[in-house]
């Protein structure tokens, strides 16, 4: 028994001690802590280290809702650690590590355009829209242009190959060589008549000026009489005019020409001789100023016919004998016509064809007065 009790006083002398420990402990912490704090800071202090708190806290919330967000559009995937970075290097060949690298710098490049893409989209699509507006209008207007500029070019090129065409026309004209004749020449047509050849033509001239052999037959009944006598202008005036319906150039000009070219092809123009040719005619011929022996420029059976007046409005008749003579307009004569005709129309007679035409023509009149 007495073992017994002195255990258990022993145990509770243990379990005092220990509680006594305890507080000695607790009061030596207690004067640590009282030491090793600092002092009480001030009211500022205080405010500042408050607002600083907040912010932080703040900051905290702001990053929370950010990550939180970024999970929701993402998933997060957890970086491999080095070890494993490693490892996955021995396994995956190089060519394979080459291809995931450039995929990833891909990736990044795309993300970037479609940003930017979005900024050009937002930013500037008025701005685009007004480019497209002024481009269109520039296209239309430089379309304008090049159309003109072609018309214009087409025009050009058509002029150029006019003129080229005449201009070659005319120089195929100008080196041709046509037949040569000289006054008194005798030429034929078509209808066979007899032609004289009024004025010198070069062998570079396609056309020649003739005059009638005969005088014309007005009533047209093969016989020249008083009846185909015509005044020079119907009421009497001095003007050799082509629009005046009552002058002899009228006639020639109109009626004559239209029955002429019709047996005879086309005549470049008709008219009346003038003085001023008269003369020359004479001259070159040595006829005279006056004969008393016809020739082929003033003979009876031709008598008096009309030219016209080189130098003043007068009127003036070729007599049988060879001189001409101022008249009266209101006066009746014989006309004799003279043409410019092209000289593929028109043929020479020899001195011998001559004198058979001539022979031909006298027997035909001779049978013809017979009749």
């Amino acid at each position: 028994m007495d073992d017994k009790k002195t255990k258990n006083a022993s145990k509770r002398i243990n379990i005092k001690n220990k509680k006594v420990a305890t507080k000695v402990l607790s009061k030596t912490n207690n004067n640590k802590t009282k030491k090793s704090s600092p002092k009480k800071p001030q009211k500022d202090e205080k405010k500042e280290i408050k607002q600083e708190i907040k912010k932080e806290d703040k900051q905290k919330v702001q990053k929370k809702k950010i990550v939180k967000e970024e999970k929701a559009k993402k998933i997060v995937k957890k970086k491999p650690t080095k070890q494993e970075i490693e490892k996955n290097k021995l396994l995956i060949p190089k060519q394979w590590q080459n291809i995931k690298t450039n995929s990833k710098v891909t990736k990044i490049k795309n993300s970037n355009e479609n940003k930017l893409g979005g900024l050009k989209g937002s930013i500037f699509e008025e701005i685009d829209e007004n480019a497209y507006q002024i481009n269109k209008k520039k296209n239309r207007e430089n379309l304008k242009k090049t159309a003109i500029i072609s018309i214009i070019i087409i025009a050009l090129i058509a002029t150029i190959i006019i003129v080229l065409l005449k201009y070659n026309n005319d120089i195929t004209e100008k080196l041709k060589k046509y037949d040569i004749f000289s006054i008194g020449d005798k030429v034929t047509l078509q209808d066979g008549s007899l032609w004289y050849v009024v004025a010198d033509s070069k062998d570079t001239e396609s056309t020649v000026k003739i005059i009638s052999d005969t005088i014309l037959d007005l009533d047209k009944n093969d016989v020249k009489d008083s009846k185909d006598r015509k005044k020079y202008h119907e009421q009497g005036l001095d003007t050799y005019d082509v629009k005046d319906e009552n002058s002899v150039a009228y006639f020639l000009n109109n009626e004559y020409k239209q029955e002429e070219e019709e047996k005879v092809g086309k005549i470049e123009e008709v008219n009346l001789l003038t003085s001023k040719e008269y003369v020359k005619i004479r001259e070159r011929m040595g006829f005279g100023y006056e004969w008393s022996e016809g020739n082929w420029l003033a003979n009876k059976d031709l008598n008096s016919w009309w030219i016209i007046s080189s130098q003043n409005e007068k009127v003036y008749v070729v007599t049988y004998k060879g001189t001409y003579k101022l008249t009266k307009p209101g006066s009746v004569n014989f006309i004799r016509p003279v043409i410019t005709i092209k000289k593929e129309q028109i043929t020479k007679v020899s001195e011998q064809e001559e004198s058979n035409l001539l022979r031909n023509i006298d027997e035909f009149l001779k049978n013809k007065n017979k009749d």
